[in-house]
């Protein structure tokens, strides 16, 4: 079926496409969440010398004190961060960008990898493996 065409979701109820999108969406959110395996799942860190600072507008900015470098980030830069930022992990970073902006998991968790790859490389994240 074609993304416009009605679709059976559920209970075999008739909906719109984008109610089966968001209900889809929720389910893969739940199960990035669940199906994480702490003990093993890559630890992620801000570093001490690394500020973050964002204003009422959603404008964000990561600074490396250590150097004086800013780095300006976008709106969905910026929900990544404070997902990494917050949990340390980047499976709930790839469902909070799933989440706010419906790309599917697998994007999300490749824009999610490759972000976390350049901010690693910048020295304004640190990674390890293990229990966190």
């Amino acid at each position: 079926m074609c993304g416009r065409e009605r679709r059976r979701c559920g209970r075999g109820r008739r909906v719109p496409p984008d109610a089966c999108g968001e209900f889809l969406r929720e389910i893969l959110t739940r199960v990035a969440f669940f199906y994480q395996t702490p003990d093993m799942d890559e630890s992620l860190a801000v570093p001490e010398h690394v500020q973050y600072v964002t204003d009422e507008a959603a404008q964000s900015v990561v600074m490396d004190t250590r150097t004086g470098r800013i780095f300006g980030l976008d709106n969905s830069a910026g929900v990544i961060w404070r997902a990494l930022a917050d949990t340390g992990s980047a499976s709930a970073a790839a469902a909070a960008v799933t989440a706010r902006y419906g790309l599917s998991a697998e994007r999300a968790a490749g824009d999610v990898a490759t972000f976390v790859d350049q901010l690693v490389s910048a020295g304004l994240l640190t990674r390890s493996t293990g229990p966190r």
